[in-house]
């Protein structure tokens, strides 16, 4: 059971005993007890070494955090993929196919087609045309602290390119509006008089 829990065995090939007769096999699928550790249901794919398989695997995403859009542009990783299906000889499939995000500025992509694959792999996919090639990971601007980027007034930084006004009220408070001419962009904080 220690050996299903790993994402390595679906890419082992297994050699099972049918009839009497071993047969080169990969698991295709496996139904799990929902409360129990125990295994109902088993797939199996049989497979001739020489001929080339069909199959998904999953996508080891490396470097996320020393991600130059995430490290030094504040930006945010959108996985748009997990794993991928792939072709080759049952002798070059592998347990994963690594993605490298170190260098991925904000803004930038990777495609299907950008992504390194070891040797003898293809992805069938591409095969169909560049309307196929779909981002797998992304690097975003972080919505979230691009909002509050833009929530915050920094005053002496305005002073020279502004026009202020001030308009009090019957409660000692006044009402403080900063206009920016050239962006058309009014924003309003408010302040308590001393």
């Amino acid at each position: 059971m220690k050996k299903i829990k790993k994402e390595a065995f679906f890419s082992h090939i297994l050699t099972i005993n049918v009839g009497g007769e071993k047969q080169s096999a990969i698991i295709k699928d496996l139904q799990r007890h929902p409360s129990k550790s125990r295994i109902m249901h088993a797939d199996f794919q049989r497979i001739l070494l020489d001929q080339a398989i069909t199959v998904e695997v999953p996508f080891h995403f490396l470097n996320e955090e020393a991600c130059v859009g995430v490290k030094t542009g504040g930006g945010q990783i959108s996985h748009n993929m997990t794993q991928i299906t792939i072709s080759c000889l049952p002798g070059n499939l592998p347990e994963y196919i690594e993605v490298d995000l170190e260098t991925m500025e904000i803004g930038e992509a990777l495609h299907m087609s950008d992504i390194q694959l070891p040797e003898g792999v293809v992805i069938p996919a591409l095969a169909q045309g560049s309307d196929y090639d779909q981002v797998v990971v992304s690097v975003n601007i972080n919505k979230r602290a691009e909002a509050e980027g833009r929530s915050f007034l920094d005053l002496t930084t305005f002073e020279t390119h502004q026009k202020f006004y001030q308009q009090p009220d019957s409660h000692n408070c006044g009402i403080f509006s900063l206009i920016n001419v050239s962006a058309a962009y009014v924003a309003e904080a408010t302040y308590h008089q001393n």
